[in-house]
């Protein structure tokens, strides 16, 4: 079943101490490591992400510029325009994953304006990622389930979903909601939550 139906499947997500364990187990491959880190601490679509050229990061305002999106097409690469209208946009990003880019890119190899900001593959991303979930002992995820984790953690936060949806690009609040999952342990809580607000009544 699609993404954004009614019914659709609810996918795995990981909490940020989940991520954690993951993310120690990939420090050693830098490249690996920084595009890991946009994924989770941004949202965006995987294409998005390596679509990103090195001017897309804007250093002075903190964010990235998603503008266009990668793809696959016949066997080739081919950047196009994003999924949506709403999918160009800027993604503010914190102090300490802006200084991991800045680090980043004075690493890479070419890091001129229209150079890839982050010159790796869906494949090697995928194995590094089948690789650290097992080291870390975590529950298997995939790659679209890092934008699932972010909207999940803002909504936690209790940020808006009007205000998560133009953040993650997406043309309604609806889809925001469907990609909301509840963290291990939540249900709980909040079933003691709801006794003891019955309590104050009686």
């Amino acid at each position: 079943m699609s993404i954004g139906t009614k019914n659709g499947p609810e996918k795995p997500v990981w909490t940020p101490e989940e991520y954690n364990k993951f993310r120690k187990c990939i420090e050693d491959k830098p490249e690996i490591y920084y595009a890991f880190q946009a994924l989770y601490h941004t949202g965006v679509r995987r294409g998005e992400l390596l679509a990103l050229t090195v001017s897309d990061f804007d250093i002075n305002h903190q964010c990235l510029r998603i503008t266009k999106s990668l793809s696959r097409l016949n066997g080739k690469d081919v950047i196009g325009t994003p999924k949506t209208k709403k999918s160009v946009r800027n993604v503010k990003i914190g102090q300490v994953l802006s200084n991991e880019l800045l680090e980043h890119i004075a690493n890479l190899p070419d890091n001129s304006p229209t150079a890839p900001l982050f010159p790796v593959s869906i494949h090697s991303l995928r194995n590094a990622l089948e690789k650290g979930t097992k080291e870390a002992g975590l529950t298997p995820i995939s790659l679209h389930c890092f934008r699932h984790s972010h909207i999940t953690n803002l909504i936690f936060k209790r940020f808006s979903p009007s205000d998560i949806a133009k953040r993650v690009g997406h043309e309604s609040v609806y889809i925001t909601m469907h990609y909301a999952h509840a963290y291990k342990g939540v249900e709980d809580e909040m079933a003691m939550a709801t006794e003891i607000m019955m309590k104050e009544v009686e």
